[in-house]
């Protein structure tokens, strides 16, 4: 396995502490979440969260579309709320993703227009 070229860790320090970072991790995925731990701990005034898809492997954003798409989706509902991330707060977003009604395809989407064509099919 090779190394960054440019390692994330050094520079994330130099972003203004406004600026909210979530890092979502794998559960089963070869690469730790302990550099997002480490960046919450080195951010204490900042936001910053470490979410994790248990199952998920490396790729979870792809194994568990619908998990992951959900929690970004909490946070763009936040943010068009006019919510203000502040350090602590990270469960609201939790909160906010476990509230959501059940997963519905926008219009338009690949799986809305599957989802379409399997009930047309019955």
């Amino acid at each position: 396995m090779g190394l960054a070229a440019r390692p994330m860790l050094p520079r994330i320090t130099q972003l203004s502490i406004s600026v909210p970072i979530t890092f979502i991790y794998g559960g089963q995925s070869w690469l730790n979440m302990s550099t997002g731990l480490r960046v919450r701990a080195n951010r204490p005034q900042s936001y910053v969260d470490v979410m994790v898809i248990e199952d998920g492997g490396h790729h979870a954003y792809a194994e568990y579309a619908d998990a992951f798409n959900d929690y970004v989706n909490a946070v763009a509902n936040l943010v068009d709320e006019g919510y203000e991330f502040r350090p602590g707060s990270e469960d609201l977003v939790r909160f906010e993703k476990s509230t959501q009604s059940i997963y519905r395809p926008r219009a338009g989407s690949f799986r809305a227009r599957e989802e379409s064509r399997k009930t047309a099919r019955t």
